[in-house]
């Protein structure tokens, strides 16, 4: 069962950042949704998969990423949030399953976020 839930930031000066931490212990899923809100919805960003040497790591990485997406968006006047996904990466990871339920978790924010991927 995907579960989300609220997290505190840990290094933002945003003060619209939101966190969500992203579980799925069924398929190993542990991921990070950070967003920056703008005026209009959704927020817009990316999913970054990789190794981290923390789940603290990820936090700060997706919150940091986010910050730059929401920049990138101003910049380009659309009005947007920045968002960013950070996925734990282990080798034994199931990534049909992990993205299943990392869309899961997604679609319970009713449409806050739209993703892509990282490139």
């Amino acid at each position: 069962m995907t579960e989300v839930g609220p997290k505190k930031s840990n290094t933002s000066r945003h003060a619209s950042l939101l966190v969500h931490e992203i579980r799925d212990e069924t398929c190993g899923l542990l991921a990070y949704l950070a967003m920056i809100e703008g005026e209009l919805r959704p927020a817009f960003g990316g999913i970054r998969r990789r190794i981290y040497p923390s789940s603290l790591e990820a936090q700060i990485e997706a919150e940091f990423l986010a910050e730059q997406m929401a920049a990138k968006i101003a910049f380009a006047g659309l009005g947007h949030g920045g968002a960013k996904v950070t996925i734990m990466h282990r080798e034994d990871l199931d990534l049909q399953r992990v993205y299943k339920s990392l869309g899961t978790g997604i679609a319970e924010l009713g449409g806050a976020y739209f993703c892509g991927p990282d490139i």
